[in-house]
């Protein structure tokens, strides 16, 4: 699926009010839902997905993604590994985003983009998605 930068900035938006109702103001909030799945409100396929990942050196990361379904995949993903000291947020839109590096491009022609957050910082997270979330054209 194709996510142009006006999706991602709903999304981000979406993410941000997900997070806030429930409870998600830490990494540390993170790890007691690690597994669980929440149903976006008002939205009948996508939904939050909390996820422990293995990652660089033998060491493992907690993921915070936002799904899409049916097969629209993940376009948006927080990250932390607090063992290797950083977090990071993981995009794919048509076009480049500022203050975000592509490495890689999708079958759908997205591009797969990362800002790295170091040291990791879940507030410094957060402002992200809203300036993501203000992306709208």
């Amino acid at each position: 699926m194709k996510y142009s930068k006006n999706d991602i900035s709903r999304i981000a938006l979406v993410l941000l009010n997900e997070l806030e109702h429930q409870g998600i103001n830490t990494f540390d909030d993170l790890t007691p839902r690690v597994g669980r799945r929440f149903q976006i409100q008002g939205n009948n396929t996508d939904y939050l997905e909390i996820l422990r990942r293995s990652s660089a050196y033998g060491t493992f990361a907690l993921k915070c993604s936002y799904v899409v379904e049916p097969k629209g995949g993940i376009p948006l993903e927080l990250s932390v590994n607090r063992t290797n000291g950083v977090s990071e947020i993981f995009l794919k839109a048509t076009e480049q985003v500022d203050g975000f590096q592509t490495f890689q491009e999708d079958p759908f022609g997205n591009f797969v983009q990362i800002k790295p957050i170091v040291p990791p910082n879940f507030e410094t997270m957060k402002r992200t998605l809203r300036e993501l979330s203000s992306m709208l054209a």
